[in-house]
């Protein structure tokens, strides 16, 4: 990979350097921990509706998470656990349960301050660490993968879960992109720069491309009528009993949690002062969190006039339009698999956001990157 000498490597961060911000190995599936084995069986089972959930879930033994502290991806996987068991307390009726008895609760708090995420189910746990090899081939394909675990038993909701962490893995080479338009630009290298912008141009474009996928894997009815409820947000509060008695709110997993898309912000210094894209932040993992805010330190100042110098500002603005254009893809998904089987009724995201207004707003703001 290219990279300039003053540049730390996107390993160093724990991103990987063959798939970026997915991991390539497959995450375990099974505890480590044999107290954990029931919070496993529970929630393998959760696809069947089971009739007692509520009961059972306050029957699961108490766990202590420590002896995972050293063992990240068991550590991710016990959070996959709790954070499927919490909303499945919570959303098990109409009126949500919002008190989380506390053989759930301080395991999962535990877990998730040691990660440094909000006690909620994540897009960073069901992305990551939500998924299988179909085939021992390694084929790094959405064709190849299978959901570890789902709420409804369904096809379209693994789909919903791993077609975003396929097109996250194909932005991979948007890294390398970043550290040849970053050198590129210190050292007034034209022809570095513009082979960058392309590189972002092109990888941009078949990402979006690529969101023809969920469409066909993904039934709008499935998922809306079906396990949306399970990645809502907290709205009305929450209180994890044997931590706190205060109600707190938490958002649900939310395409906004996924770092491709901030990353590419943070490189061209685009959407700074969205509040909810500020908010979902603290969603990621630590490791994406800690190398894009890496990314935002190392960026060049005044990158548009340094463009303009080196006559790169065709370039530039193609990979603007193009950031423009997976935002408006996503504007579309929305309207598809949100407000329109809503009827408009529902405008809100799993995250919390009114949907059309802040990914309309993201668009025009997007735009202001043009030169």
């Amino acid at each position: 990979l290219f990279r300039g000498l003053s540049y730390k490597s996107c390993s160093s961060f724990g991103l990987s350097e063959t798939h970026g911000f997915t991991i390539g190995q497959e995450p375990p599936g099974i505890p480590s921990l044999q107290n954990l084995y029931p919070h496993y069986e529970l929630v393998q089972s959760l696809q069947n509706s089971p009739q007692n959930i509520l009961q059972q879930i306050a029957s699961l033994p108490t766990v202590d998470p420590t002896p995972l502290y050293q063992e990240t991806l068991q550590l991710e996987l016990a959070a996959l656990l709790y954070g499927m068991i919490v909303s499945s307390y919570y959303w098990n009726t109409e009126t949500p349960s919002t008190k989380i008895p506390a053989n759930i609760s301080i395991p999962f708090l535990q877990i998730s301050q040691k990660l440094r995420r909000p006690p909620i189910l994540t897009a960073a746990s069901l992305h990551y660490h939500n998924w299988k090899f179909i085939e021992n081939s390694g084929n790094f394909h959405v064709n190849n993968f299978q959901a570890l675990f789902t709420f409804s038993g369904t096809k379209d909701e693994e789909n919903f879960y791993l077609t975003p962490m396929y097109i996250e893995y194909l932005g991979t080479p948007l890294i390398d992109a970043c550290y040849k338009l970053y050198s590129g630009l210190e050292n007034s290298n034209k022809f570095q720069v513009i082979e960058a912008l392309d590189a972002f141009k092109d990888t941009i474009e078949i990402m979006t491309k690529t969101f023809k996928l969920i469409y066909q894997k993904v039934d709008p009815k499935i998922f809306y009528f079906g396990f949306r409820k399970k990645l809502k947000s907290f709205e009305t509060g929450v209180i994890f009993e044997g931590v706190s008695e205060n109600s707190e709110i938490y958002a649900g997993a939310s395409a906004a949690q996924i770092p491709i898309v901030k990353y590419i912000d943070e490189v061209f210094n685009l959407n700074k002062n969205d509040e909810f894209i500020q908010k979902m932040w603290n969603y990621m993992k630590t490791e994406h969190r800690n190398f894009i805010s890496y990314i935002g330190t190392i960026r060049p100042r005044d990158m548009k006039e340094k463009i303009i110098e080196l006559g790169a500002v065709e370039e530039w603005n193609n990979a603007i339009e193009k950031i423009c254009k997976l935002r408006e893809a996503h504007l579309k998904l929305a309207y598809h698999y949100v407000l329109a089987p809503g009827q408009g009724k529902d405008q809100k995201g799993t995250g919390g956001s009114s949907i059309e207004q802040f990914l309309s707003s993201l668009i025009a703001s997007t735009k202001l990157g043009l030169i």
